[in-house]
């Protein structure tokens, strides 16, 4: 059992992002170090979650719950908590055939990625 299903509610008071969730990762990793993971989390994610639009209106819910689980395993690990939940909840719907839900979802994953917008570095200009 998940700690949502052991704690209804749970999502509602979920942090947004997790400041010492990518230390516990990286140990101590230097800022620099740190700020490129973010980076990469920011532009690898974002460009994924531009799909979810156009792969919802194909209906590819195969796609989805593979988008989803990587983009869920990726928030969690930079600190994106909320991000993760829904990411995680998206790919169990994707993953029980719930279309309907899946794409109520989808957009909600959306409004989460937006929200940690302010928590993540700017993308670097190509040398």
């Amino acid at each position: 059992m998940t700690v949502e299903q052991q704690n209804p509610g749970f999502e509602d008071v979920l942090l947004v992002w997790d400041d010492q969730a990518l230390m516990r990762t990286l140990g101590r990793a230097d800022v620099d170090v740190r700020q490129r993971v973010l980076q990469r989390f920011a532009a690898h994610t974002g460009e994924q979650l531009r799909d979810l639009n156009r792969l919802c209106e194909l209906g590819d819910f195969r796609a989805i719950g593979v988008l989803a689980h990587n983009a869920k395993t990726a928030a969690r690990t930079v600190g994106a908590m909320q991000l993760g939940h829904l990411c995680d909840q998206l790919e169990s719907s994707c993953a029980q055939g719930d279309d309907f839900l899946a794409r109520t979802q989808a957009l909600e994953v959306l409004r989460a990625f937006a929200a940690i917008q302010d928590y993540l570095p700017p993308p670097t200009s190509a040398s």
